[in-house]
């Protein structure tokens, strides 16, 4: 008796350098997380690693990309002041070191003002608000 099985398929290679992970959504849907580091927008880095505020970096599969993934859980912390972004990962042996910030102003310029200690000006929404601003980057984003 053989079992039929299909080939593994993603879209990776069709899929830009940064994409949009919202509410935790992987930019592959057969994945292995590999690793994960403290997310360099963590508002309050003296108080340590924290699980919930990372990027996780996982491994395509079906193609073997790596990827970036925001991976801020929100039901527990709602202060995550930024945009959930999924990057592509050219170099996973050095991703430890790797410095995404450049690409987080790319894709939101307010990225260094860094939040304020209110919450966003936007009704229901609990995130901080990036300094100099009535709302949070998510918010702002969305009007952008």
């Amino acid at each position: 008796m053989t079992t039929n099985t299909r080939p593994l398929r993603c879209k990776c290679s069709e899929k830009a350098q940064v994409i949009s992970a919202r509410k935790g959504k992987q930019p592959t849907r057969h994945y292995d997380s590999i690793a994960q580091k403290l997310h360099p927008a963590y508002p309050f880095k003296d108080a340590g690693v924290v699980a919930t505020h990372a990027v996780v970096l996982v491994r395509c599969k079906a193609c073997g990309q790596h990827w970036q993934v925001d991976s801020w859980n929100r039901g527990r912390v709602g202060w995550m002041s930024y945009p959930d972004i999924a990057i592509k990962v050219s170099a996973p042996d050095t991703w430890q070191s790797f410095d995404d910030r450049p690409i987080r102003r790319a894709h939101f310029a307010h990225f260094d003002k860094g939040v304020e200690n209110r919450s966003c000006g936007t009704p229901g929404c609990k995130d901080l608000s990036v300094t100099g601003f009535d709302n949070c980057a998510n918010c702002l984003s969305k009007n952008e």
